[in-house]
């Protein structure tokens, strides 16, 4: 971890609509000069629904029509970090357009229990990379107003 900066952690919460489900994805902006290094995921989803989760360069606009976006506002774990964040961490509940097949993920799993969420990435793993302009999507299989999506991320960012 180079000097001056520390790890990044964050946590979003979503619902899903009748006309979309509950999606969530950390990006790293277009230009952003950085390098994400994500080093902690955990999904929480609600019980016995599919969560799909990628990587993408091509990441889905998550602001569809009527679409209520969650935000969440990502800290240092070291508050006397002052520099400044640009990854994002936010959720929809309505994506605009389709969103990716179970196919096109890179882990896919059920939710067993919404209490303990899943881990998709954990710091014992090499991390994940995201480039500028690219973005880790997290989105549950199905359409319903009445699931929940929680996710929690711990990651670092480096100088491109």
């Amino acid at each position: 971890m180079p000097q001056g900066t520390s790890p990044i952690w964050s946590q979003v919460e979503t619902p899903g609509s009748l006309n979309g489900p509950s999606m969530i994805h950390l990006l790293n902006p277009v230009g952003s000069g950085k390098v994400i290094k994500l080093r902690h995921l955990r999904v929480y989803l609600s019980v016995g629904l599919i969560c799909k989760v990628r990587r993408t360069s091509s990441p889905v606009d998550l602001a569809g029509a009527g679409a209520t976006l969650a935000n969440d506002l990502p800290l240092h774990m070291d508050e006397r970090d002052v520099t400044s964040i640009v990854g994002e961490l936010r959720g929809t509940n309505f994506p605009n357009g389709v969103t990716f097949t179970i196919a096109q993920s890179q882990w896919v799993f059920t939710m067993e229990n919404y209490s303990l969420g899943q881990i998709v990435v954990d710091s014992l793993d090499f991390s994940e990379t995201i480039n500028a302009g690219s973005a880790v999507e997290i989105v549950s299989d199905s359409n319903g107003a009445g699931q929940v999506m929680r996710v929690f991320a711990i990651w670092d960012e480096e100088n491109a």
